[in-house]
């Protein structure tokens, strides 16, 4: 009785204390205006800009966030999607999600997506599909960007992991202002990139392991 309430009571702590698993990637996002660019008045048309608002002089809290399943947006759909969408119609399944500006229009618009992704050793082939500009990072090094606006294109980088294959940072900055078109999407090997599974913290191994030292004392015991 004594080992099935232990049991009980490690499962509640491990279920309050251990973070799930993470299925999705961070984002957060910006409502800007279009034109000529001055940050300082909520302004962007290129990367420096957008920069600036996100992490440097104008910086500023996120006007959304949501949690994204993959970073393939419209949401499900082929090529670009219209600066008249909603927010929320945009991210499609995701929109589930979102907490915060849902019903405003896609024209003038920040994004960064951050999570872990499964990055292989060696050559790993990645490509950013943007409509405007982007910046991707991964475990705090460039790996490529575009400046300016411009029409939906594809962007192929390679990202050279010298250590194991495993888990990496990244971070997508991703952002629109040419007013009529808009879309992003990350892919690898041409496949969207999913969210990698994030493991248990240490704590909460140790804990589970002490659970099951817990269960052999308590078969020995028995057996006795």
């Amino acid at each position: 009785m004594f080992t099935r309430k232990l049991f009980s009571v490690i499962a509640v702590s491990l279920a309050l204390a251990a973070p799930a698993s993470a299925a999705t990637f961070n984002a957060e996002f910006w409502d800007v205006d279009v034109g000529r660019g001055n940050p300082e008045k909520n302004v962007i048309d290129s990367l420096a800009d957008v920069l600036s608002i996100v992490e440097g002089d104008h910086q500023r809290v996120a006007d959304a966030t949501f949690f994204s399943t993959g970073i393939d947006y419209p949401n499900g759909a082929k090529g670009p999607g219209r600066t008249r969408q909603t927010l929320a119609s945009w991210l499609g399944r995701d929109a589930a999600t979102l907490t915060g500006l849902g019903s405003t229009r896609m024209l003038g618009s920040i994004f960064r997506f951050t999570g872990a992704i499964f990055v292989d050793a060696g050559i790993n082939n990645f490509t950013v599909g943007a409509d405007d500009g982007f910046r991707l990072t991964i475990d705090g090094s460039e790996v490529a960007s575009f400046a300016g606006t411009k029409a939906f294109t594809n962007h192929d980088a390679t990202y050279d992991n010298v250590a194991a294959a495993g888990l990496k940072s990244f971070e997508l900055i991703f952002y629109e202002d040419n007013r009529v078109q808009v879309g992003v999407d990350f892919r690898v090997d041409g496949a969207v990139v999913q969210p990698a599974q994030v493991p248990l913290p240490a704590p909460a191994l140790m804990l589970l392991a002490a659970v099951g030292g817990f269960g052999i004392l308590a078969r020995r015991r028995k057996t006795a």
